[in-house]
């Protein structure tokens, strides 16, 4: 399951959203991607968010 079909799921769906977006935008933006695509976007947000930290823990093994 598709985490965009997870989220449409669930009963109370609307109060899991920020204000202003709906469920109908994530629909789209869901569409607008391949399966490839999405996981390649992941991927990227993933290294951006943990590429400082894998960083840090070379410089912390030399100590």
């Amino acid at each position: 399951m598709k985490p965009y079909d997870k989220l449409a799921s669930l009963a109370d769906v609307d109060s899991c959203l920020r204000d202003g977006i709906t469920l109908d935008s994530l629909k789209t933006q869901a569409l607008a991607l391949s399966d490839l695509n999405t996981a390649r976007h992941g991927s990227q947000a993933r290294q951006k968010l943990f590429h400082p930290v894998a960083r840090d823990d070379v410089g912390s093994a030399h100590r």
